[in-house]
């Protein structure tokens, strides 16, 4: 078997499916209450799409020393398609959350809330990076230490610059297989927000909309892809149509279930880029669905899918690290180089209950605690605002009237 065949993709799948299943009893499945569990139960399998295709670029790597998309359609859109899904997701949630509900909004909350969720695991993935680059390169300085300095501050910048070599090691980005790079969408759509809302006519406090404004701006300036950006009007799409009746009860029907898996097969076959306005129309017809509660015949509601979707952000940003870490330190790029395809595939259906167990431990022991940060950094923040003088305030000084 080769990596190139769709059944592998089917056996990691499989494989991920069957080792969450036997850690249900430890894990329980997240509530549903207020939460979209066809949207919960999507999320695991779209991480593991994006840790099924760079698996197959880091075969391809091996093979002819090229960082590059997978040969078919279908390989290179268990990377893009799945991360325009996520765009997708991102757009809807807080859409449904800031922009069509009337109540107000709390920026501060949000903006900490996002910082809080994203930043912690990012800034633990990138000490990795660090680290993996220092053993690279032998902790030998190739360029003045400030310089060094200067590079490892970009990275850790939080996506606010693009991801340059450290210290002149090429590789530095492959090192996260160059997943970082969509957290730079995330953050421009959470930025837009305030504009977005005022253009609803929602009432936002100028300093955030003056703050809207010039990070739109500056993504202007930093050319990002108008394909990409067309996931987050997908995801704005499907929140403005999820609660219509007719789009429900067809999400809710066997022909809804069956109209998702025809479109997700039509950009997978048909489809070299996700990040064209034809995938992203059939994207976001079978992301309106899913939005609307359309399950694939069960499949995303099911338990076991929606706890596989908990670490999902886990999953998406250790997978690159844990790939080189495997294939460089553990095994070796030249020993990798001359093994089978169906040897490589079973060394990358082992890894997969390796980094689904990483993940768990990282949602459980980093990304929940940091979560709760979120109140606590914002009750400081507002008892640090009613310390502060107001603009009517006069200064008592001795020789003023008491």
């Amino acid at each position: 078997m080769s990596p190139f065949n769709p059944i592998f993709a089917l056996l990691v799948l499989a494989v991920a499916v069957a080792f969450t299943f036997a850690l249900r009893r430890l894990i329980p499945a997240p509530a549903t209450g207020n939460r979209y569990s066809a949207i919960d139960g999507l999320r695991g399998y779209l991480a593991l799409s994006v840790f099924i295709h760079h698996s197959i670029v880091w075969f391809l790597w091996l093979q002819h020393g090229k960082w590059e998309n997978p040969p078919t359609n279908f390989l290179t859109e268990l990377g893009q398609g799945s991360v325009a899904l996520f765009f997708m997701i991102t757009a809807f949630l807080f859409a449904k959350k800031v922009i069509l509900k009337d109540e107000p909004i709390d920026w501060l909350k949000l903006f900490v809330s996002r910082l809080c969720r994203l930043f912690p695991l990012y800034a633990v993935v990138i000490t990795a990076v660090v680290l993996v680059v220092a053993i690279e390169t032998n902790w030998t300085l190739r360029e003045p230490a400030l310089s060094v300095a200067q590079e490892v501050a970009k990275w850790f910048a939080f996506t606010m610059y693009k991801a340059h070599s450290i210290n002149q090691f090429e590789r530095t980005a492959q090192i996260t297989a160059g997943v970082t790079w969509s957290l730079r969408y995330e953050w421009f759509f959470y930025f837009s927000l305030p504009v977005i809302a005022f253009v609803f006519k929602r009432k936002v406090p100028i300093n955030f909309l003056l703050l809207s404004v010039a990070s739109v701006a500056v993504a202007v300036m930093a050319h990002l892809n108008p394909g990409c950006l067309l996931g987050f009007v997908g995801g704005f799409c499907a929140a403005v149509l999820h609660n219509n009746k007719k789009v429900r009860d067809l999400a809710d029907s066997r022909l809804g279930s069956a109209l998702v898996m025809l479109c997700l097969a039509y950009v997978w076959v048909f489809c070299p880029t996700a990040y064209a306005l034809l995938p992203m129309l059939v994207l976001t017809v079978a992301f309106i669905l899913i939005a609307a509660g359309c399950s694939m015949f069960g499949i995303l509601s099911n338990p076991t899918s929606r706890t596989l979707g908990e670490p999902t952000y886990s999953i998406y940003l250790l997978h690159g690290v844990l790939l080189y870490v495997v294939f460089t330190f553990v095994i070796g790029h030249a020993a990798l180089s001359r093994m089978s395809p169906l040897t490589y595939c079973a060394i990358v259906l082992l890894l997969t209950p390796l980094l689904l167990g990483i993940s768990f431990l990282s949602f459980r022991w980093i990304e929940s605690p940091t979560m709760e940060l979120a109140p606590v950094i914002l009750g400081k923040l507002h008892n640090l605002k009613a310390e502060l003088p107001t603009e009517d305030a006069t200064p008592v000084t001795k020789n003023s009237p008491q």
